[in-house]
């Protein structure tokens, strides 16, 4: 049977709530929950399990390649019933078609790391036909809509003016979390769950977005009912990997309850998992942080990026530079941006092959630390081409007409913008990004400590398939 046979709009007739239904998935998300984080809860460290799923994410087991794995979905997707046309974009791994893009990283990491990869597969067709099973009116899609938390350039990218100069975001964004996490509405299927956005909710149903939001986090306070797991003193990890874990960020008067040091801090590593502890607690901040770097190599990750519960929400938290865990801190941040700036990276490029204009959108470079296993970011500073840059760790300069060793010098990015700042634009993008098409003078690169490039990326290693 064709997938759009059997996905026609669903009329409520099983007498059943949204929650009601909801109980069934949650028991059968559960028993599919992932290893490692499991391991970790009952074991101080996740080194070995973590080290295997690296494997087995770099192996990828036999699985096909990315631009392999695009071309058998869409060839699925067409022998589907889709008869628009679809095209694949290899550099933003995406599909392309009238109804937007489809971002299939997310899809292909856990088509590689799935027991069961023909389901998976049948999941990632279903995805794409998921707008044709919206209901026609609002009071039956109300039981199955929840809130998502989401990575805010996932998104919308808050992308500047087309033209570069300006700093005005592409879409509408409700409610945000910190400066980095977004919270849509989604409809929650069996097989997947559909974003919906503003102007669809308002268009097809005639519903205010806020509304549909409000409706979506009363039944999540629903299905929210079982207490949290308490792994150790003062740390605590959501129960229920149903897919909307990640969402429970929402639910701060419950947070709040829980019994911890200083202020509750959390992280939402990916969409199964949910962690709370306390600003002051720092057994507790270094488990969370383990804990996290596990979750990360799962599929559907959401942000390493912790955050500290105050009176007016959630903001950004990192521990102070002398806290034992603010290595660690500081590694997962750099991981988590990284992702961020290169899923922004691929939509500022196709803006500006649309303007026809001149500007490389600079790539953010991740290397590890042979010694320290810690991570650093950087980017590259062309002389002569005008780009857009990320903010990293460190910043390369290249000067390709200059010989010797004084054609790649580097310094660090404070060092970098106290000198070029008045050089240094802001597009109003997020992550931040920085134009630039000045290079600095000798006297320039003298007054902010450049140095032989090799002095700051010596002994660096490609991390893996993360971030760009």
């Amino acid at each position: 049977a064709r997938i759009v046979d059997r996905w026609k709009p669903i009329r409520r007739s099983d007498g059943l709530t949204g929650a009601s239904r909801k109980c069934g998935r949650t028991a059968e998300a559960q028993a599919q929950t992932k290893g490692a984080i499991v391991a970790l809860r009952k074991r101080g460290d996740g080194q070995g399990r973590r080290k295997k799923l690296a494997a087995r994410r770099d192996s990828h087991e036999g699985a096909p390649s990315r631009d392999e794995f695009a071309g058998r979905l869409m060839e699925a997707i067409r022998r589907a019933g889709e008869t628009r046309p679809i095209r694949y974009d290899p550099d933003g791994f995406t599909l392309v078609s009238q109804k937007g893009e489809y971002h299939l990283r997310n899809a292909f990491r856990a088509y590689c790391l799935a027991k069961d990869r023909a389901r998976m597969f049948r999941d990632a067709v279903a995805i794409w036909f998921a707008d044709m099973r919206l209901p026609e009116k609002y009071e039956d899609v109300n039981p199955d809509l929840l809130p998502k938390v989401v990575r805010r350039t996932e998104y919308d990218a808050s992308l500047p003016e087309r033209n570069g100069d300006g700093g005005e975001a592409r879409g509408t964004m409700p409610w945000l979390i910190g400066d980095h996490l977004a919270v849509v509405a989604a409809y929650d299927l069996p097989e997947c769950i559909a974003y919906l956005m503003p102007q669809n909710v308002a268009a097809r149903w005639g519903v205010a977005y806020e509304k549909a939001l409000r409706d979506a986090f009363a039944n999540l306070l629903e299905i929210s009912g079982e207490p949290f797991e308490n792994p150790q003193p003062g740390l605590y990890v959501s129960p229920w990997r149903d897919n909307h874990d990640a969402s429970r960020l929402l639910l701060t008067d419950r947070i709040r309850r829980l019994d911890v040091k200083g202020d509750h801090v959390a992280m939402v590593p990916n969409r199964d998992t949910l962690l709370v502890t306390g600003s002051a607690d720092s057994a507790g901040l270094a488990r969370m942080a383990e804990i996290a770097a596990a979750a990360l190599d799962e599929p559907y990750w959401v942000s390493a990026l912790p955050v500290r519960l105050t009176d007016g929400g959630w903001v950004r938290f990192m521990p102070d530079a002398e806290h034992p865990s603010f290595q660690h801190y500081k590694s997962l941040r750099t991981r988590s941006i990284g992702a961020d700036y290169g899923e922004q990276q691929e939509t500022l490029k196709r803006l500006f092959e649309l303007d026809d204009a001149d500007i490389l959108v600079s790539s953010y470079f991740v290397g590890e630390k042979r010694a320290t296993r810690g991570y650093v970011s950087y980017c590259v500073w062309t002389d002569g081409l005008t780009q857009v840059l990320p903010q990293t760790d460190v910043v390369a300069f290249m000067f390709p007409d200059k010989p010797g060793e004084r054609c790649a010098v580097a310094a660090d990015w404070d060092s970098v913008f106290s000198t070029m700042a008045e050089a240094m634009t802001p597009v109003g993008s997020y992550p931040e990004r920085y134009r630039v098409s000045q290079s600095p003078t000798p006297d320039q690169l003298s007054a902010m400590g450049a140095r032989d490039v090799t002095e700051y990326l010596s002994g660096l290693r490609a991390p893996g398939d993360w971030g760009t």
